[in-house]
């Protein structure tokens, strides 16, 4: 009984909230404030570094489909509580 009292108090405060109806209302609502990036210290990242593996050997970049299904497959591996759930999981995992 007092879950449903709980849950019709909560209710009836959001029922009473101003109603969104513009996307600059909901923008202005929900998004996060813009954090301005500090630039990379000078010679800390190259793009030799991205394109040169051991040796000088070309190696081919990786994207972060790739990084992300390892690391999906890695915590799956290692508790078998975790499901992944989505529509590409058959093909491959994240897209």
């Amino acid at each position: 009984e007092e879950i449903g009292v709980l849950s019709r108090s909560a209710f009836n405060s959001a029922a009473d909230e101003p109603k969104i109806s513009t996307r600059d209302d909901m923008i202005a609502k929900v998004s996060q404030p813009m954090a301005q990036v500090p630039p990379l210290a000078a010679g800390l990242l190259t793009s030799h570094d991205f394109n040169q593996g051991d040796a000088g050997k070309r190696v081919k970049k990786d994207v972060m489909r790739k990084h992300m299904t390892r690391v999906i497959s890695e915590v799956m591996d290692s508790d078998p509580k975790v499901v992944y759930i989505g529509e590409d999981v058959e093909h491959g995992g994240y897209y």
